[in-house]
């Protein structure tokens, strides 16, 4: 018996075949013949190890060989099937495993099984299966070569021609056929010629022929009349072909209809050119940027900067008012950007210019730049602004010197006239009383006279504006308002960390002044307020009232004298004028001036 035993584990030893024997339940080794270790690489005593099994077989294979195994073990006495498992050195086994199920009273008490290396005979029917499915593969092919060809060539896009090596055509597909409305027949050899538009028709056959005899491929345009008798233009690419030895068997060629393309690129064309002409001789200089680099500008902007073609790639390209517009596009995050600079150029020229940029449609690297040159348009509003400035003095000037001869001449002998009419009523006791009425009623005139002439007077210029300063004259103007017109005004202000030169403080006034007399004019408003205090470097006024409002939008177009007078007065002092009001909701009117900037006028003379 021992003898039998050792021949067949001998035999087993020779054939490579490892014999096992395993727990049906846990699938765990309780014999496993010392051979296993040159099956996996693994030292016998590891097979031992709980799931060393399961946990051995390739992770593609292990679930389906798993679950199989338990199943069959419970219905059948005897299985085999063939799976992968892993070796110690990283390398993949096949193995067929065939296996008896020990049962006692039908219930399984042990798996015994031999394990087979069959990764040489896998690899064998897997090379043997290729070859034939290669082989196959080329039979079908060559079976179906010309078939597929033509169903292909007859179900493609395009159209399709094949010439032999006479130059002559062979075949056409149906595309092309139905193209030209003609028979196969009559495109054969060179009937396809006579479709060709007379004016294209020699260049065609000369080109054709020229890269047939040098064997190369081509391509040409020409235009093909359709079946309809409409001429189209086709873009005709053509190929040599071979035979698999390499010889020269003719050509192959694939056209397609672009008239669409070829009109739109001769559209294209046409505006490029028109488009070049606008952007050569506009005068708005204009200049293209990628990246880093000016690619083009035009004339005008190149005078503009001083600047020849040549220089584009160096002195353009590293100019200021392109790397600032670059460097706006970048920081705003936006596409298009809109602003005025000032630059002084190489030559010495002050230049102040209007920028505005853009990127180009989808493109985040290109844009183009138009600039309009302010220089000479600043000059001259620079100019207005001083003649503006000197007349707003000049007014003043006269207007403090009216003041003062309505003060000092008219008023006093005014005055003068009252106290005299004072003395004469009371020597004239003796008078009817028709001549005491009249009496009082020309010394009440004259007082009249005497109290307007006053008002005249400090609205020509208010003394408490030199003496006293802004703060103070704004408060006398409320309050004589409020007294003579029957509007409540109160003042808000703080006061002022630094005194205003005059032209500012002459200019804020006369902007409160015409506020309040607008107010007083038109708001139907009894009462107003006017707010005055200095913060974050500015001074701030408003004047606001409660009265029925108007529509800023509508008085823009056809502004009085008054409003353009305060709007002029604000600017020359540098500061900004705005104008709220809606109908039925009041209107308020807020001035703000930036203090920095001012120290130089003090001294300024009125």
């Amino acid at each position: 018996m021992q003898d039998s035993v050792d021949r067949i584990g001998a035999l087993l030893q020779a054939t490579g075949i490892v014999s096992w024997e395993a727990d049906p339940q846990t699938r765990q080794f309780r014999y496993v013949h010392p051979h296993a270790e040159h099956l996996l690489g693994y030292p016998v005593s590891q097979w031992y190890e709980q799931d060393f099994w399961a946990q051995h077989i390739c992770d593609d294979d292990r679930t389906r060989v798993v679950a199989w195994c338990h199943e069959r073990s419970q219905i059948d006495d005897v299985y085999q099937l063939e799976y992968r498992m892993r070796r110690a050195d990283g390398g993949v086994v096949w193995v067929e495993d065939v296996v008896s199920v020990m049962r006692e009273e039908g219930r399984p008490i042990a798996l015994r099984g031999l394990l087979t290396d069959i990764t040489a005979r896998k690899q064998t029917e897997e090379l043997l299966r290729a070859e034939q499915l290669q082989h196959n593969r080329a039979i079908e092919a060559l079976r179906e070569s010309e078939e597929r060809f033509e169903m292909l060539a007859d179900a493609a896009p395009v159209m399709i021609w094949m010439s032999g090596t006479d130059k002559h055509c062979i075949y056409f597909n149906r595309r092309w056929l139905d193209f030209t409305g003609r028979t196969m027949e009559e495109e054969r050899g060179e009937g396809w010629v006579e479709n060709v538009h007379p004016e294209d028709r020699s260049r065609c056959i000369t080109e054709y022929g020229d890269a047939f005899d040098a064997r190369r491929s081509f391509v040409l345009e020409y235009r093909l009349r359709r079946f309809d008798g409409e001429y189209r233009w086709i873009t005709d690419y053509g190929s040599p072909r071979y035979e698999s030895d390499g010889e020269f068997c003719g050509y192959i060629g694939s056209c397609i209809d672009s008239t669409e393309r070829i009109v739109a690129e001769r559209a294209i064309r046409e505006s490029e050119g028109k488009f070049r002409a606008l952007f050569d001789l506009n005068v708005l200089p204009i200049a293209y940027w990628h990246k880093e680099e000016v690619v083009d500008a035009n004339d005008a902007f190149l005078q503009l900067i001083g600047c020849g073609k040549s220089d584009l790639q160096g002195t353009v390209s590293s100019h200021p008012i392109v790397r600032d517009t670059r460097h706006a596009l970048a920081a705003e995050g936006q596409r298009v950007v809109r602003c005025e600079r000032d630059y002084r150029l190489h030559d010495g020229r002050e230049l102040s210019v209007l920028v505005a940029a853009s990127l180009l449609p989808e493109e985040d690297d290109r844009g183009v730049v138009f600039v309009v040159d302010l220089t000479e348009r600043k000059r001259t509003e620079q100019t207005l602004r001083e003649l503006s400035g000197r007349l707003f003095q000049a007014q003043e000037r006269e207007r403090t010197t009216i003041a003062r001869e309505l003060h000092d001449d008219i008023g006093q002998r005014v005055a003068l006239l009252c106290i005299e009419l004072e003395q004469l009523a009371r020597r004239a006791g003796d008078l009817p009383d028709d001549g005491i009425r009249l009496m009082q009623e020309l010394k009440r005139q004259t007082r009249e006279i005497a109290t307007d002439l006053q008002h005249i007077s400090h609205g020509l210029y208010p003394p408490k504006l030199e003496h006293l300063g802004l703060l103070s004259a704004i408060k006398a103007l409320c309050g004589e308002l409020s007294a003579h017109k029957k509007v409540r005004i109160e003042v808000g202000a703080t006061q002022l960390s630094t005194s205003l030169p005059r032209s500012v403080a002459v200019a804020v006034y006369r902007v409160v002044q015409e506020a309040l007399h607008n107010l007083v004019k038109h708001s139907r408003s009894t009462e107003a307020r006017v707010e005055l205090h200095e913060q974050d470097g500015h001074i701030d006024i408003a004047v606001c009232d409660s009265g029925i409002g108007f529509d800023p939008d509508a008085l823009s177009s056809k502004a009085g004298i008054g409003l353009v007078s305060m709007r002029e007065r604000v600017r020359l002092v540098r500061g900004t004028l705005a104008i709220e009001s809606h109908r039925g909701h009041g209107t308020s009117i807020r001035m703000r001036i930036p203090l920095d900037g001012l120290a130089h006028e003090k001294g300024e003379s009125p």
